[in-house]
């Protein structure tokens, strides 16, 4: 399961982060945004590579105004700074 997670009351959902939901249970982060979501998703697709389904995903966005994804590096920096979502209060 796919969710944006807002793991404080006062965060708005826009800035909420993408958490996933596993088979066995377990909660993880994937991106800080939902278009940083599917550009992983996408660089997954491609073999972890910029790839054509990467590509075709800027294009889209593009096209329609929404903020190009962030490079991997800056994706796990702002995922390290959040809190962990596997230890629930």
């Amino acid at each position: 399961f796919l969710g944006l997670w807002k793991y404080n009351a006062g965060l708005p959902i826009a800035e909420a982060p993408v958490i996933v939901l596993d088979n066995e249970g377990t909660f993880r982060l994937t991106a800080p945004t939902i278009q940083d979501h599917f550009f992983v998703t996408a660089r997954w697709a491609d073999g972890g590579k910029a790839g054509p389904a990467v590509k075709a995903l800027k294009k889209l966005f593009t096209t329609h105004g929404i903020p190009t994804p962030s490079t991997d590096a800056s994706i796990k920096k702002a995922i390290a700074s959040l809190p962990d979502p596997s230890v629930l209060e």
